[in-house]
């Protein structure tokens, strides 16, 4: 599921510890997504945040209210 909607395979960052740090943020990224339960596919909520980044970085500073 990261490869096709994170495309990683093209990524240009493949030696030491950039590819780690970057599979994990995606993991991040991805939990941060379902978690909300707002979207019901991912290539969904990366359209929608891409268009209102400052929604995605609220998402990921605001603390879901249970």
């Amino acid at each position: 599921m990261r490869n096709f909607t994170g495309d990683e395979d093209r990524c240009r960052a493949y030696v030491r510890h950039p590819p780690r740090n970057l599979a994990c943020l995606t993991k991040a990224a991805i939990a941060i997504v379902r978690c909300n339960g707002r979207f019901r596919y991912l290539p969904e909520a990366n359209r929608h945040y891409a268009a209102r980044a400052q929604e995605a970085h609220g998402a990921i500073l605001i603390a879901p209210v249970e």
